[in-house]
């Protein structure tokens, strides 16, 4: 299974892997990835934090004080991201990736990472930042999100992991 989504900022996407995340780790779902947050202080924007699943650390990705590799108005700080490719490199049944976007190209084994996934036969739910949606060999797995329907999507990638959750019961009880 492999679900892409894109969009363009604040309509929810985070959000949305927060949501199916918490529930997959109610079924005990066999998970890694992470998920990446804004950081605000008095109402703007002062970088992101990568945090890691299924432990929940928390990692900065990026501030608007350096070091790091100015990226815009934000300093890319590398060890953050070598968090995300750690989590992204262990054996799960579903791997999560929030996001994959220029910030974090940042770091030279990033792509690389995502790349052996993106071959493989693994599943996959992953965010794409709008420039991004070319790496996608799959277009009818890649939905573009929007505030009108996050509620249907959610429910829509909720039931495909539903039916993945399913199939790797069943697959694991005829192996045992």
């Amino acid at each position: 299974m492999r679900i892409f989504i894109t969009g363009k900022p604040g309509t929810g996407k985070t959000t949305l892997i927060k949501k199916l995340t918490s529930w997959l780790m109610e079924k005990e779902s066999r998970i890694t990835g992470f998920h990446t947050e804004e950081m605000r202080k008095h109402g703007k924007r002062t970088g992101f934090r990568i945090t890691t699943l299924p432990e929940k650390e928390k990692f900065l990705l990026s501030s608007t004080t350096p070091p790091g590799i100015q990226f815009g108005r934000y300093y890319v700080k590398i060890g953050g991201i070598e968090q995300g490719i750690q989590v992204i490199r262990r054996e799960a049944d579903l791997y999560i990736i929030d996001e994959i976007g220029p910030m974090e190209m940042k770091h030279p084994d990033f792509m690389i990472a995502v790349n052996k996934i993106l071959k493989s036969d693994k599943n996959l739910l992953a965010i794409l930042h709008m420039r991004m949606k070319h790496i996608v060999s799959e277009p009818d797995k890649l939905y573009q999100l929007t505030v009108m329907n996050r509620d249907e999507l959610y429910k829509k990638t909720k039931k495909g992991l539903e039916e993945l959750l399913l199939s790797s019961a069943e697959s694991g009880k005829s192996k045992g």
